[in-house]
């Protein structure tokens, strides 16, 4: 329940942070482009070394490592709002304070993920208890996003910034309650023994077929997610015709629908395979987003984009449950650590070249070119699928 807990305050904290970076950009731009400058910040530092701390996270208490990250992110966004000149109009202190908290951050996810694994042992409660800590990541990320939006003009981004350090202290004295057992603490090893490891993690990830087959699952649904966020502030002041401020309530319907698809899942574990509840995901996914950019009515779209959301849902808690059972405890950090180093490869390259493209040739043709890709990724499934199916049958 702890752990629980301060994911909520963590989440929100993170989550308030990155709205008040996307608002500012887009308020000096006003480009679907420009708008991936701080999803572009909080990208880079995951590709560049955030599979890495895996490792280093293997080989540390979890409990420790949430504690002294919530801290240390609290203290740097308190140091960016009063010593770095985060209010310039300067995009690169935009990017720069984004790549700072990302930093930290990806320390926090492997972390985070592993110590659920350690502490839950039996399967069937393990989907259960990565559905509640999913749909907390994404139920945070609604509610902040709407209350954001609902109480911009007057808490002003000063106030959130404020409220995000508040959030992250919270998160760290409620991880220090939780009592559970530590692994050993093994902290001697050279560069050459760290090297080694970090290759065995990323060679064992290619390897297992299931394993390769989620992470990259992963990267596709976190590229969809990712794009109505950053690029929803351009969708509401361009398409709707809202206050660029509003751009929240975007993700409150895709986050309700997700909370629906995330009912349902617990249900069809118990009688479907985990694969085979992702690839309906992806259909269910791909359906929603071609409604959502074909629409004539705003209410064409929302009903889209909830869609999505429940399709969403499908494939995000089976594929962090497969990741989970499938990956050996001792190197269960350095799997979890690349899962979230793709995490956050979905909030750069690919969306650097959509928020291009949604510039060139128009937001909807963006979104219903992924909705098409996310069915013909089912498709592909279900014809691999087919003759397994068949013999299973003979």
């Amino acid at each position: 329940m702890c752990l629980w807990v301060s994911q909520w305050f963590s989440q929100a904290a993170e989550r308030l942070f990155l709205y008040v970076l996307i608002l500012l950009t887009y308020v000096q731009t006003h480009s679907s482009f420009s708008t991936v400058i701080p999803a572009l910040g909080f990208g880079l530092p995951a590709i560049l070394f955030g599979s890495k701390v895996g490792v280093y996270v293997d080989r540390h208490p979890k409990k420790t490592i949430l504690i002294r990250v919530n801290i240390m992110r609290a203290l740097l966004i308190l140091a960016i709002l009063y010593v770095l000149p985060m209010f310039s109009r300067s995009l690169w202190a935009i990017f720069t304070s984004a790549c700072l908290v990302s930093v930290l951050s990806q320390f926090f996810m492997p972390s985070e993920t592993t110590l659920i694994a350690r502490v839950v042992t039996d399967k069937t409660d393990l989907l259960k208890a990565n559905t509640l800590f999913i749909s907390t990541f994404f139920a945070v990320g609604v509610l902040v996003f709407t209350m954001a939006s609902y109480t911009a003009e007057w808490m002003g981004q000063q106030g959130f910034l404020l409220m995000a350090t508040v959030f992250f202290m919270l998160s760290a004295w409620v991880v220090s309650l939780i009592r559970y057992q530590e692994a050993p603490y093994l902290p001697q090893f050279d560069w050459d023994e760290w090297w080694e490891q970090y290759l065995q993690g990323i060679k064992f990830a290619w390897q297992e077929r299931q394993v390769r087959l989620a992470l990259l699952g992963h990267l596709f649904v976190t590229t969809i997610f990712s794009a109505v966020t950053v690029m929803g502030v351009s969708f509401v002041d361009k398409v709707l015709g809202w206050a660029p401020e509003k751009f929240g309530y975007l993700a409150m319907v895709g986050g309700v629908g997700m909370g629906f698809g995330m009912i349902f899942v617990n249900h069809l574990y118990l009688e479907y395979r985990l694969a085979k509840i992702v690839s309906w995901g992806f259909a269910v996914a791909g359906a929603g987003l071609v409604f959502f950019a074909i629409g004539p009515f705003t209410i064409v779209h929302f009903f889209g984009l909830l869609f999505s959301g429940f399709g969403s849902a499908f494939v995000f808690v089976p594929i962090q449950t497969i990741l989970q059972t499938r990956t050996p405890q001792a190197m269960q950090a350095r799997v979890l650590a690349i899962q979230n180093m793709i995490l956050n490869f979905s909030l750069t390259l690919p969306i650097l070249v959509l928020g291009k493209l949604a510039d060139q040739y128009g937001i909807f043709r963006v979104f219903l070119g992924l909705g098409i890709m996310s069915i013909f990724i089912y498709i592909a499934y279900r014809i691999s699928t087919l003759p397994r199916e068949r013999h299973a049958a003979a």
